[in-house]
């Protein structure tokens, strides 16, 4: 594991995991990716159903940079926006669709599923440009997983009922949380299996505790 890879002082040559916490609910933690574009940070991240976007950073996020050829970076945002312009409608899901494809000659993602959460649209895309962090179906089944679930079901319902409902059939499936993500990230070499995620994720949660850790975007 290369502690490196965290961040102290952002490098706009570099490609990031960006890792944000919410103290407010523990299993609430959100995952995107970050990089420059036009001389400007952007986070693209899927932040729920139908809810595919470029933002710009704000508060405090812990920076996880990818190991990714530097010849490779220079080409990555254009790849972001040309799936964000391709796909703004994505579907929000539990389960990784590990039969997903990206369509090179129409840009479209077919899920074969009920959509992708966040940690595995990233997982995803990352997958198609050459870098499989790691693959979903390995992780565990675990009960905690399966109580975010419903209450992810449970909010996707307020406002599109028919796809809460599509979506009952996977609550207990394989969930790559964020932070194992942000954790899997810190090794040197892919893809990471899940006892080597659990341990970056549990190493990045106890460095995140500390918000001088953090990088900042104004």
């Amino acid at each position: 594991m290369n502690d490196k890879r965290l961040i102290f002082k952002t490098d706009k040559e570099l490609i990031y995991i960006a890792l944000s916490l919410n103290s407010d609910e523990p299993h609430n933690t959100h995952v995107g990716l970050v990089y420059v574009a036009d001389g400007e940070w952007y986070q693209f991240h899927l932040c729920w159903h139908h809810r595919l976007l470029e933002t710009k950073p704000n508060g405090i996020c812990l920076l996880v940079s990818l190991n990714i050829p530097i010849e490779r970076q220079r080409f990555f945002s254009k790849y972001c926006r040309w799936i964000l312009e391709k796909n703004r409608e994505i579907k929000y899901g539990l389960k990784y669709p590990d039969k997903a494809e990206l369509l090179f000659e129409s840009g479209k993602i077919i899920d074969y599923g009920n959509g992708l959460n966040c940690s595995h649209f990233i997982i995803f895309i990352l997958a198609k440009y050459g870098l499989e962090i790691v693959h979903p179906l390995t992780w565990p089944l675990r009960e905690k997983d399966a109580e975010w679930h419903r209450q992810l079901v449970r909010w996707m319902a307020e406002k599109h009922p028919g796809h809460a409902e599509d979506m009952k059939a996977d609550i207990g499936c394989q969930r790559v949380r964020p932070e194992e993500l942000a954790g899997a990230c810190l090794y040197d070499n892919f893809p990471v299996d899940y006892n080597q995620a659990s341990v970056g994720a549990k190493w990045v949660l106890e460095y995140s505790a500390f918000p001088n850790n953090a990088s900042h975007f104004i």
